[in-house]
């Protein structure tokens, strides 16, 4: 009887001491990724590549201008209209200056006579 007690003790340190390692590999491989934080700037510049964004920046800067120009104006009409006529006056001459310069800088665009 000492004998097979002995033997089958002899066998559980054997199948105890021969786990495969593999299986502790496997479930240092199945840790999760960390997640990306996601930030404002990246969702920022997620938003500049859409087709809303410079309607959206146009009529926001526009607003900003007339709210400044109302505050610097306080209620005086005169003064008011003055200030969104040279704003407009000056937005004109740098679009035509703009589009001169874009247009000469493009000869290749334009076929030889």
């Amino acid at each position: 009887m000492a004998q097979k007690r002995s033997s089958s003790s002899n066998t559980k340190r054997k199948t105890s001491a021969s786990r495969p390692k593999s299986s502790s590999n496997a479930g240092k491989q199945k840790q999760a990724q960390p997640v990306p934080q996601v930030t404002f700037k990246d969702l920022f510049h997620r938003f500049s590549k859409t087709r809303f964004f410079r309607p959206l920046l146009i009529f926001v800067i526009t607003v900003l201008i007339i709210g400044l120009d109302l505050l610097i104006s306080w209620n005086s009409y005169n003064v008011f209209f003055m200030l969104v006529g040279i704003e407009l006056l000056i937005g004109l001459i740098i679009w035509i200056v703009m589009l001169l310069k874009s247009a000469s800088a493009s000869p290749e665009n334009q076929e030889p006579e």
